[in-house]
């Protein structure tokens, strides 16, 4: 078995067609249907199943792929550390919202004028995708909202955020009290969509009070949520660093809540197979201790 032989099935199992597989590693279908023939002759096992236009993986087809991946993960790993010598090294950084719009740039920037031989590359998605980038190789690194619970990912707590709620300057809330997140859910909401590692913290802390919170508005932006705020429509729960400079321009203010801080952290992971350059580690040694400074 080859390490072309995998890509091959990959192709296949990622398009869900021969003939896409094909198209996209310049072969002959042929070719593509004589090496998974091969593969499933070997194995004594069928790795696809046809219905109509569709290709699928059957189970032993599932067990392969999660195998062939890893392979070709270790391909990838080896051909990098084989290139332990290059001058330039190239990072590929995934960050989720936050940390990729109000905190990375400033951090690249100055890791750009330490060391002018760093390429980056760095990629704002949610949390979830970032982590199946690493497990793809397609990520060096990621900085995310929650822990990775997945066991082939390795992490670092490198940043500590707290979660404000704001309103305008406008809003009927009395500016000298101190409310209760009870109280907070009986006003109009202005939150992040679901599945956003911000709102599934908020949802959690509003799941034990009684009565449904007033959901106003949703979006996958904060800067949407900020402008609504301004234009006095409701209170929105956010990120201390998205929110502070409006507050000191008195364009936003904080409602003052009862109990500990809203607090959440940011984590640095990486795959735990990955191969580190020694570069590499110290361009990430920099990144946290820049990031340690905005705790």
């Amino acid at each position: 078995m080859k390490v072309r032989d995998m890509e091959i099935f990959l192709a296949v199992a990622e398009s869900g067609s021969f003939t896409k597989a094909s198209e996209k590693l310049y072969l002959a279908q042929p070719s593509v249907s004589r090496t998974i023939k091969q593969l499933e002759d070997h194995y004594g096992v069928q790795l696809f199943e046809r219905f109509g236009k569709k290709t699928l993986l059957t189970e032993a087809g599932e067990t392969f792929l999660y195998h062939a991946r890893r392979m070709i993960h270790e391909k990838e790993s080896l051909e990098e550390a084989m290139k332990d010598h290059e001058k330039t090294l190239h990072l590929r950084i995934g960050s989720s919202l936050t940390i990729g719009t109000y905190i990375l740039p400033q951090v690249v920037r100055l890791l750009q004028e330490k060391s002018s031989s760093i390429k980056f590359s760095v990629q704002v998605e949610n949390s979830q995708s970032i982590i199946r980038k690493i497990k793809e190789n397609l990520l060096d690194v990621g900085i995310i909202e929650i822990p990775s619970l997945d066991s082939s990912i390795d992490s670092k707590v490198i940043l500590r955020d707290r979660l404000v709620p704001v309103c305008s300057p406008k809003y009927h809330l009395d500016s000298h009290r101190i409310f209760s997140w009870q109280e907070l859910t009986e006003e109009p909401l202005l939150l992040r969509e679901k599945g956003s590692a911000g709102r599934d913290l908020l949802d959690e802390r509003f799941r034990n009070m009684s009565g449904e919170p007033t959901v106003l508005m949703e979006s996958s932006t904060n800067e949407s949520l900020v402008s609504a705020v301004r234009e006095n429509l409701g209170v929105a729960v956010l990120s201390h660093f998205i929110v502070e400079p409006s507050i000191k321009l008195g364009l936003l203010r904080e409602i003052e809540m009862e109990g500990e801080p809203f607090l959440r952290t940011f984590h640095l992971i990486w795959h735990k197979d990955k191969y580190m350059k020694e570069e590499m580690k110290e361009a990430l040694s920099f990144i946290e201790k820049e990031m340690g400074k905005w705790m």
